[in-house]
């Protein structure tokens, strides 16, 4: 009782504190009509807001890796994704887009790929420092898959594109909480197939797949918008894959994959089970 008490009360106080820091970007985060969001790259100031965003995931990565020390990474990862996400909930939709003239869409795609690298190289740095996920073995008398370079790594990654007909069916509506829980979702799937796919090897890749994918369907996206980006708003045209932003993408994508990762692992558990009752049985 008193380790569940522990890992609840470090679990929120990293939420809170990860929530706070990136929530301090909000201010600097405005876009040319004075509305908060929805990008980084195409804000009033984008080196303001881009420096206060690094300095905020900063902040927010050290305490997520306090979190995945004490827990386990999947969780810090997943208080990452919170931080994210409670920016991302401030931000404008793609209606602020939409108003603003004629930005470049393609810049959005660009920044949506940006966080997909970020999410890389956190994810593989808070493996570094708060360890691999100890549910995770080689098979008996193998070495363990590469994270990143190995077949397993590939295959379980390959899996982040469930996201997009996720996204795809449920993101109806242009509405904050809608998309990112279409995200989530998506994401979630994305961890449980990828996670049962490839039990052996760590899930360093696949924390960022459903963000990279995510850059392949703002770009059909455009690709299906035969009028601006304002006159296909104002008729209710833009396609459910162009309404998720970056920043959604990134939230989406920790938070997701880290309950989907669990969400396996209950899955796996009862196999091992299974297989030690059916060695009983015949001993």
């Amino acid at each position: 009782m008193l380790q569940v008490a522990k890992h609840w009360t470090v679990l929120l106080l990293g939420m809170t504190a990860t929530g706070l820091s990136c929530a301090a970007v909000a201010p600097f985060a405005v876009s040319p009509r004075g509305a908060v969001g929805p990008t980084i790259f195409q804000a009033e100031s984008p080196i303001t807001a881009t420096i206060a965003m690094i300095a905020a995931l900063g902040a927010a990565f050290a305490v997520s890796v306090l979190v995945g020390r004490i827990i386990n990474t999947a969780v810090g990862l997943f208080v990452l994704g919170w931080g994210i996400g409670v920016l991302a909930m401030r931000t404008e939709t793609i209606q602020e887009i939409a108003m603003a003239g004629e930005p470049s869409l393609w810049l959005l795609a660009g920044e949506t790929f940006f966080w997909a690298v970020c999410l890389l190289v956190m994810t593989v740095l808070m493996f570094r420092f708060s360890g691999s996920l100890q549910d995770i073995v080689p098979k008996e008398f193998e070495r363990a898959p590469h994270p990143l370079k190995s077949r397993d790594a590939l295959k379980s990654a390959i899996f982040g594109m469930v996201v997009l007909p996720i996204v795809a069916v449920m993101a109806q509506t242009p509405m904050k909480g809608q998309v990112l829980m279409a995200i989530f979702l998506g994401s979630m799937l994305a961890g449980l197939f990828g996670r049962l796919s490839t039990p052996h090897v760590q899930p360093v890749l696949l924390f960022a797949t459903p963000c990279l994918f995510g850059v392949v369907g703002q770009i059909w996206g455009l690709m299906q918008m035969k009028l601006s980006i304002s006159e296909s708003f104002v008729l209710h045209t833009i396609p459910a894959l162009s309404f998720p932003l970056p920043i959604d993408y990134a939230a989406g994508s920790l938070m997701g994959v880290a309950f989907g990762l669990g969400w396996a692992k209950s899955f796996l558990h009862h196999e091992d089970d299974e297989e030690e009752h059916a060695g009983v049985a015949t001993t």
